[in-house]
């Protein structure tokens, strides 16, 4: 045996294991490409049935609550929670939000609207 067919054999083994890496590396890339792709139209599909459900019933009467809640402050006379039929826990996330202002040893209402949609209340 020549060492060119000696070579040609080794070109040819070379090739194939060469070929061999292209094809698992294209196959890796569809797979990566479905994965995202599966992946993507799975946040959508969530993103669309979230939008189609609209806003939970738990979530509208929190709101409706917090909105009653709010109407008892008034917006000049500070007052004390313990005043009121108010739970204290939930005062500090309206303070955050800017819905009550602390003024001594009470809360003050400011003017920032609170919105609450009624028409899906209704629509129970």
């Amino acid at each position: 045996m020549s060492k060119y067919d000696a070579l040609g054999q080794l070109f040819v083994f070379h090739e194939s294991a060469a070929e061999l890496v292209r094809l698992q590396i294209r196959a890796a890339a569809t797979t990566r490409a479905a994965s995202t792709h599966y992946a993507r139209s799975r946040a959508v599909d969530r993103r669309q049935a979230q939008q189609a459900r609209g806003t939970s019933h738990a979530v509208i009467d929190r709101r409706m609550r917090t909105a009653a809640e709010l109407a008892q402050f008034d917006p000049q006379e500070p007052k004390r929670p313990a005043d009121l039929a108010v739970p204290v826990v939930s005062l500090g996330s309206l303070v955050r939000r800017g819905y009550l202002l602390r003024q001594g040893a009470g809360y003050i209402r400011t003017a920032k609207p609170f919105h609450v949609d009624p028409a899906h209340k209704e629509a129970r």
